[in-house]
């Protein structure tokens, strides 16, 4: 199979919810299972910077949508916790 290598950037509004992002997928990217994918993250600023490479197409896919699924269920989080503080009865702490 062809191997496959991607450099993904996705920059956020402000450095604090690109920090937050970071830290929260961070510690998976660390304790990745998968030996037949890397994955470097970096953070500059309100860019969020993630380089991927497989030496599987299959697997390269699944670290891709592994990868959107956690930074899209972080910013949910992020959402939801901004708005239990105008909403202090459905607090999620």
């Amino acid at each position: 199979m062809k191997s496959a290598r991607a450099v993904i950037e996705i920059y956020f509004n402000e450095e604090k919810e690109a920090s937050i992002i970071y830290r929260a997928i961070k510690p998976e990217i660390l304790t990745s299972p998968s030996d037949k994918t890397a994955t470097k993250l970096n953070l500059y600023g309100k860019k969020l910077s993630i380089l991927l490479s497989s030496t599987d197409s299959t697997a390269f896919r699944a670290a891709i949508n592994t990868l959107s699924r956690w930074i899209k269920v972080s910013k949910s989080l992020m959402e939801v916790d901004e708005w239990s503080k105008y909403h202090p009865t459905y607090s999620i702490s």
